[in-house]
């Protein structure tokens, strides 16, 4: 199983958060620099959790839209629509950024 950063807002560019889709890191922070304010948003804008393989192929075991509502403004978290694996958008409304 591949390595990855356990906070993975101090994850380096090419560091992937979604695993299915080969999203890296960079991708996911230059769609937010863009803009991208919901996972609806960074979904349209880099491909990253429409695939809903990520619990297979990240090594956390999970969805990448944890990861991915990590680089989100708390704020802005809200009716985030459901992933294609299943995980709710009250599981990722309620992560607080470290």
């Amino acid at each position: 199983m591949d390595k990855f950063t356990e906070n993975v807002l101090e994850a380096p560019d090419d560091a992937l958060v979604c695993w299915c889709a080969g999203v890296s890191a960079k991708d996911i922070r230059d769609a937010v620099k863009n803009g991208a304010r919901t996972l609806e948003d960074i979904r349209e804008a880099t491909g990253a959790c429409i695939k809903g393989d990520c619990k297979n192929n990240n090594p956390r075991g999970r969805c990448c839209s944890v990861e991915i509502a990590r680089f989100l403004p708390r704020a802005k978290l809200g009716n985030v629509a459901e992933c294609p694996c299943g995980f709710t958008a009250f599981q990722v409304s309620s992560i607080e950024r470290e």
